[in-house]
């Protein structure tokens, strides 16, 4: 009703005026209405979704909600979502799941999911989509043949409630295509060595669509898409002209280690290293070209970083006269660091092909003259010398390939988050530790390897049970300097004299034939690791293993 319309035109604009939100009586005085009436429109502004209430003791203060449009959102997730009503009939697909078959709106709107043009090709049958209206959760991972091509989904249904208050579903599909395939990929391309590795790189490089700009104000109906955004697997971040964070989504939040509440309200360059800073402030200037992506590094709350994809776009509000921005964001560090690990690899491998033909050529050439000398010979004391000699770098030939066997496993499997705690007790199952006791401090922290570390571990143990001199326990700790982890197994044995301590991770030294800490050394060095020996001779070995920013993370207790 007009008269009506305008009373509530009244108290949105006072209460626009008043952020930090009125009473009743405040209310009822400042239009001038009366209670009864003032409270009767405060609550149809609240069943609106145009005004909250919060309670002060026995006070109530109202004021403006200040949200973002959901729909618009989903428009920027790179997600394929369908909404579906509890009896199965489609009343929405937003535009990605409409582009990816070839659809329009018209042609899959209104219509049963069992009888719509992607029944046959989304491998989901009613039962199950029924089901999760019963309370059952599905997450499935799926293959779509689409095309005559083979397409990798990650399948969420989930339970939605219509402001009706009638039951429905939303089935959301997350693109895992380039994730599979890379990892088919990886487990051909390492064994062809660097040239495959260097293309592989390349095809690891994923693009990523542009997100579209937001299209309306929020509406009555985003109660219903509310579900789907605390769903979506990337995060969401809206922005005012100057930059202060609005509203972030629960992934944007716990991406970084925080919960939505302690990020609203602050500057976006407070989560920013200072590159980040220098390359968006021309983002919040009138002349920024929307939209617009942008890869940055946030820092998280425990002071690390994480490789980011910014997706901005525009939000324009003209009956307010007002603009801000809105952003989704993907966590693309494990894409970079496999990038790193997959490059490091392939030099590692080349670097072991040609040290093993150059080390087995020359023992050859050893072997070879000590049989002519052998044939040429007629003392039988001489003859002796000569096959032992033979023998020995015989042995040594063989060593050296089965170091070489060893070795090649490195980096053979896809590197992820490993636990270093987790590694150093799955190395000492594998180890006699005789009267040696371990001490591990490590749980907590992860690193992006494979499962060739546990040999970094394993190794540091065995040397100090072979060189120890009396050790009898060995402890595993780590600290923090500047941007780095250090990881530190120190023993009570006699230790390193200072004239070996640069040559102990040579590959020729010591009676084990150099295999122990050389490999250590070389298995840290393909993933970004470096080691030094750092103990007081007479007062135990210390092995110090420095963990670059970027290829560590600590753990949050859940």
């Amino acid at each position: 009703m007009p008269g009506q319309e305008h009373e509530l035109g009244k108290i949105r604009s006072l209460l626009s005026q008043n952020p930090k939100g009125l009473t009743i009586e405040e209310i009822s005085h400042l239009i001038p209405l009366s209670r009864p009436s003032t409270a009767k429109y405060l609550n149809i502004l609240v069943a609106k979704g145009q005004a909250e209430m919060r309670q002060y003791g026995r006070a109530k203060v109202y004021s403006l909600c200040e949200r973002i449009p959901v729909n618009h959102m989903l428009s920027l997730s790179s997600d394929l979502i369908l909404i579906m009503d509890r009896n199965l009939f489609i009343t929405q697909a937003n535009d990605q799941f409409l582009s990816f078959f070839r659809l329009e709106k018209p042609d899959i709107t209104g219509k049963s999911f069992e009888f719509s043009p992607v029944a046959g090709t989304i491998p989901i049958d009613t039962g199950t989509l029924k089901a999760v209206l019963d309370g059952r959760d599905y997450i499935q991972d799926i293959q779509v043949e689409f095309e005559d091509r083979l397409y990798y989904f990650r399948a969420r249904v989930v339970p939605l409630i219509f402001e009706s208050e009638d039951l429905g579903i939303a089935l959301i599909l997350q693109d895992i295509t380039s994730l599979m395939r890379s990892h088919h990929e990886l487990e051909d391309l390492v064994k062809e060595r660097t040239r495959e590795l260097l293309a592989t790189n390349k095809r690891l490089i994923q693009e990523i669509q542009n997100h579209r700009k937001m299209e309306k104000r929020l509406t009555e109906s985003e109660k219903k898409y509310r579900t789907l955004i605390e769903t979506i697997h990337e995060g969401i971040m809206a922005l005012d002209h100057e930059g202060i964070i609005t509203f972030v989504n629960p992934r944007m939040a716990s991406m970084l280690g925080y919960t939505p509440e302690m990020m609203t309200g602050r500057h976006l360059f407070t989560y920013l290293d200072d590159q980040g800073v220098t390359g968006l402030r021309e983002l919040f200037k009138e002349a920024a070209v929307f939209p617009k992506m942008v890869d940055l590094r946030l820092i998280r709350a425990d002071t690390t970083r994480i490789h980011v994809l910014f997706s901005f776009s525009r939000i324009d509000d003209p009956e307010e006269n007002q603009s801000g921005i809105i952003a989704g964001v993907i966590d693309i560090s494990d894409r970079i660091l496999l990038e790193q690990a997959l490059l490091q690899t392939g030099k590692k491998l080349s670097l072991l092909s040609s040290v093993t033909r150059h080390d087995v050529l020359n023992l050859l050439n050893i072997l070879q003259g000590t049989l002519s000398l052998l044939e040429q010979s007629n003392n039988d004391t001489e003859k002796v010398i000569l096959l032992e000699k033979a023998r020995n770098t015989a042995s040594r030939i063989e060593k050296q390939m089965l170091f070489s066997r060893e070795f090649k496993e490195v980096g053979m499997a896809a590197p992820r988050w490993l636990d270093t705690g987790e590694i150093l007790q799955r190395a000492l199952m594998t180890l006699d530790l005789e009267r040696l006791k371990v001490q591990n401090d490590l749980h907590g922290l992860e690193v992006y390897a494979d499962s060739m570390i546990e040999k970094v571990f394993s190794n540091l143990i065995d040397n100090t049970i072979r060189h120890g001199q009396g050790a009898t326990n060995i402890r595993f700790r780590r600290e923090v300097r500047d941007a780095c982890q250090v990881i530190i197994a120190e023993d009570d044995g006699k230790g390193v004299p200072e004239n070996l301590k640069g040559i102990i991770f040579e590959q020729h030294f010591g009676r084990n034939h150099g295999l122990g800490l050389f490999l250590v050394r070389e298995i840290l060095s393909i993933y970004g690791m470096s080691i030094t020996e750092t103990g007081t001779y007479g007062k135990g070995a210390r092995f110090e293993i420095t963990v670059p920013e970027g290829i560590y993370r600590q753990v949050f207790p859940r």
